[in-house]
């Protein structure tokens, strides 16, 4: 076998293309039986890459890597790239937020920890069932952002809501929970069949993307309606609230009462909007 990949690998150094040329290629061709392996492609670039920095640094010259190797790597090791620096800057831009709106810690503890524990756990099944990063798979982290602060907060915001109206801690989990429970139910089964139908796909990275999302939406519910309710339910009745920042709960009705009042022009509106946006379809063309 050894000799057989050893008549298969080629080395080939050209000359410079012509006198006045200061540029040369190496041509190096892996065995033909080992050529599409991931993982071997991933590894002989690495490997190249640092023999290239020690020449580079020795000699002067410059070098470019392409061919199998670098196409096959490089989506892996920037999609490695992205999701160091977006996994992160995703918690980080949550909790500022968070801070931002309600300026406790229970405000942002209870949809941080949801979101934080749903991706962790979907990214470590991506793993456990075999799949890795690519360019579609590092998007999980802003989809499972989205998905889950949206459970914990409609919680959250009902649980506030009814300490404010005097009710005690334990009351007022049980009517947030009650009164949540098949809304947040119904988004998170909807968005996780939608998602679950990019399982479908015969392309390997949507399909993964599919199933990744799938997860983090049900587990997004599960968290929020068990471990949620389980940190609010550890606070005293004595526990201080602040006010939500830009929004008064208890002084809803202003809104409302704009809609009540202009039903009909909104829906005349939308109708009119949704004619326009017709008429524009009708001029899309695929190229």
């Amino acid at each position: 076998m050894k000799e057989e990949l050893a008549k298969k690998d080629e080395l080939i150094v050209n000359q410079p293309i012509s006198k006045d040329a200061t540029t040369t290629m190496i041509a190096l061709r892996l065995a033909s039986i080992s050529g599409a392996d991931e993982n071997l492609n991933i590894s002989v670039l690495e490997k190249l890459n640092t023999i290239l920095a020690r020449v580079s640094k020795e000699s002067g010259y410059e070098f470019y890597v392409t061919g199998a190797p670098a196409i096959t790597a490089s989506p892996v090791n920037i999609s490695q790239s992205d999701a160091k620096l977006l996994m992160p800057l995703v918690v980080i831009s949550v909790v500022i937020l968070l801070f931002l709106l309600f300026g406790n810690i229970v405000g942002i503890l209870v949809p941080s920890v949801v979101i934080v524990f749903t991706f962790i756990a979907a990214l470590s099944t991506q793993i456990l069932l075999g799949y890795k990063l690519n360019n579609f798979t590092v998007n999980i982290p802003p989809f499972i952002t989205a998905i889950a602060i949206a459970d914990a907060m409609h919680l959250y915001l009902a649980w506030l809501y009814y300490k404010m109206k005097n009710h005690d801690n334990h009351s007022a989990v049980y009517h947030a929970l009650k009164s949540n429970m098949l809304p947040i139910a119904l988004t998170s089964f909807t968005t996780a069949v939608g998602f679950a139908s990019l399982g479908l796909s015969v392309i390997e990275p949507i399909a993964t993307f599919g199933i990744a999302i799938t997860m983090g939406a049900l587990l997004a519910f599960i968290l929020s309606v068990t471990l949620a309710p389980a940190i609010l339910l550890t606070l005293k009745d004595e526990y201080k609230l602040r006010p939500v920042r830009f929004l008064n709960l208890l002084n809803i009705k202003g809104y409302g009462a704009f809609i009540a009042k202009n039903d009909i022009k909104i829906i005349v509106g939308f109708i009119v909007l949704m004619v326009i946006v017709g008429y524009g379809l009708s001029f899309l063309e695929v190229p």
